[in-house]
Order: structure tokens, then C-alpha cells, then sequence
């Protein structure tokens, strides 16, 4: 019972602390929480924002491999076959004279030309490869291949950090779009799927964008926001401590002080109001109650004083009427009252009378 009248703990703690503290902690508390949010969102935006570059930058890459792999099927290797040229478009053509690069080798050699670079790193994989070697080489990836047979226009992404090196792993669909591939594909003899048809997922086409150095850079944008807001946070909850601080903590304590003397009696003092909101409205409604009360004390004082010259008058004559024979007390004005004892006989009505 006792509990249920005082509250909990952190209420009894909250109901004594004074009225600067009721003021600033939930104004506080509350701006803090906004800009702790701020501060998370500024900084998953920016990791987003560098993920999407990454994501873009893997796009453009695809694109631009996929336009030089056409351009190769279509104006290398279809021109120098109608040109009668005797080539072989083969995987290990550096063993063959007249040998030139298929397509899908093409494609390998400027990966691993990019990858000797370290700028990012392209592959070509499968679910039905020629080569065992071009399969999916992860799990993510075989799960990727599964998902994109499902949906061939759908790329997969991942961003996977390894022993602090973060990187975008991109896949996208590698479609049929020569009938050259199609009956490479079709005619070979180690190839797990002999039904391709122009338009037809063939594989997909891998690209890891490293963004531990972008993911840097962003950790950097958003630390130097954080630090701003964070600056901004302390100059608007000093600001509004201060407001707090002049519109409503002083006057209160203005009042607090005239409510002192109001009950040390001195009833005249003045409280310096210089504002009509609440608190001015306050303060004037205790100076009107001073005030009235102050009226209601000289008034009572006042109807004392009468009282007490009554008494005096009256005790005055009472004392006098007692020093007499026969003691006369004066009621009312004209009126004696005169106590009698025995027989009124002539001597008697001469001394009241005298």
C-alpha cells in the first residue's frame, strides 16, 4: 500500500527533483534519441549510397563486357569467317595456328586482365558449364544461379565482409545472343545442356567491386555530419535551457521568494512580472490574493480596534458603576440596569438617584 501511494522508485526520484530538471531531462532525453536517429540514418545512408555506386559501377562493368564480347562475336570473329579467313575460334587457342579466342574465352582473359589490375574482379560461371572450372564456386552463388533460372531478368547482389575487407558481389544473366553460341554450346560433346535457343540463360556474368575503401570514405562523410549534428544538438538544448532558464525557472523563482514573504508577512511586496503567459498570469493572480488579503487583515484589525475601545468603554463603566452604593450598568444608550437586593425604601431611592 505504501508503494501504491508513493510511486515507484524513479517516480519518487522524478517527483522531487527540481522544476529545472522536469523541464530540461524529457526535452533533453528527447533531442538526444533525434539525433542519435540522425545520426544512424546519415550513417546507413551513406553505406547505402557507396553500396549503390558499387552496385552501378558492377552494372556498367557487365554492360560494357557484354557490348565488347558482341562487338567481338559480330565484327571479329563473324567478319573474318564470311571473309573466308581460316580461323579457329577455340578455348586454348594459343596452341593452334589461326586459333583465336571463343566469346565466352574472350571474356576470361579481360577478367583476368582486370583482376591483375585490383580494381575489381570479373568471371564467368554456369549452372551448365563446359568447363568444370566455370561452375558456381560459392554457395551464395549456386544459390544466385537457382534464383536466376527462376527469374532470368533478376540480378542477385550480396555485400559479404571478410577479415575486415568488405566487397559487392554482382551477378547478372548471361543470355544467348548469338547462334554461334548457341550451337557451340549445343554441339559440344562435354556440354551438360545441348537445347539453347537465342534468348536463353546460358550463365551469368560476376562482378566483386571491393568497398572497403568506399565504405571508409563513407564511415568518414558520416562521422563529419555526426560531429555536426552533434555540435548543432548542444548549441539548440543550450538555447532552449537558457529560454527555459529566463521564460520560466526565474519567474517561478520570483514567486517562490514573494511566496516567502507573503508568509512572513509581508504582504506588500511586489512581483516583477514581465510576461502575459501563464507564469505573468500567476504571478498577478498572487499579487491580487496579497493584496485582498492585506484589505481583508487592515479591515479585521480595524473592526479589533472598534471592539476593543467598546470594551474599554464598558469596562470603564462598569468599574465606576461597581464604586457605587447601588451599582448602575449602562446597556444601551438612555438604559440603566440597576440590580436590587431587599426593599427600595426612601434612603435607598435617594442614593440612586444622587
Amino acid at each position: 500500500d505504501v508503494y501504491k501511494r508513493q510511486g515507484s522508485p524513479s517516480r519518487r526520484l522524478f517527483r522531487g527533483s527540481s522544476l529545472r530538471l522536469k523541464l530540461a531531462l524529457p526535452l533533453i532525453v528527447g533531442i538526444l534519441v533525434l539525433t542519435a536517429g540522425m545520426i544512424y540514418a546519415n550513417y546507413a545512408g551513406q553505406l547505402e549510397t557507396a553500396t549503390q555506386q558499387a552496385i552501378n559501377q558492377a552494372e556498367a562493368i557487365i554492360a560494357q563486357t557484354l557490348v565488347t564480347r558482341a562487338v567481338y562475336t559480330d565484327q571479329v570473329v563473324g567478319k573474318l569467317t564470311a571473309d573466308g579467313v581460316p580461323v579457329t575460334a577455340v578455348t586454348d587457342f594459343t596452341h593452334i595456328d589461326g586459333g583465336i579466342p571463343l566469346p565466352a574465352t574472350l571474356t576470361h582473359l579481360i577478367s583476368d586482365g582486370v583482376e591483375e589490375q585490383g580494381i575489381h574482379q570479373l568471371d564467368l560461371i554456369s549452372p551448365w558449364p563446359i568447363n568444370p572450372e566455370q561452375g558456381p564456386k560459392t554457395e551464395w552463388q549456386a544459390e544466385a544461379l537457382d534464383a536466376m533460372i527462376e527469374n532470368p531478368a533478376g540480378p542477385q547482389f550480396m555485400v559479404e565482409t571478410v577479415e575486415g575487407r568488405s566487397r559487392l558481389v554482382y551477378m547478372s544473366t548471361d543470355f544467348a545472343s548469338a547462334d554461334s553460341c548457341v550451337s557451340c554450346h549445343n554441339e559440344h560433346p562435354d556440354s551438360p545442356k545441348n537445347d539453347f535457343q537465342l534468348g536463353d540463360m546460358m550463365g551469368a556474368l560476376v562482378v566483386e567491386v571491393p568497398l572497403t575503401e568506399m565504405f571508409a570514405r563513407a564511415r568518414q562523410e558520416a562521422f563529419k555530419i555526426s560531429l555536426g549534428l552533434v555540435v548543432s544538438t548542444i548549441a539548440i538544448v543550450g538555447a532552449l535551457v537558457w529560454i527555459q532558464q529566463r521564460t520560466v525557472i526565474n519567474p517561478v523563482a520570483r514567486l517562490i521568494q514573494a511566496s516567502k514573504k507573503y508568509a512572513a508577512g509581508e504582504l506588500t511586496a511586489e512581483i516583477e512580472v514581465d510576461s502575459s503567459d501563464e507564469v505573468g498570469t500567476l504571478a498577478l493572480a498572487f499579487q491580487d490574493m496579497a493584496s485582498e488579503l492585506q484589505k481583508t487583515l487592515s479591515g479585521l484589525e480595524q473592526r479589533i480596534a472598534e471592539r476593543t475601545v467598546e470594551l474599554e468603554t464598558a469596562l470603564s463603566e462598569l468599574e465606576v458603576a461597581m464604586d457605587m452604593a447601588a451599582p448602575v450598568a449602562q446597556v444601551w444608550d438612555g438604559i440603566l440596569l440597576l440590580p436590587l437586593v431587599g426593599m427600595l425604601d426612601p434612603e435607598r431611592t435617594r442614593g440612586i438617584m444622587d
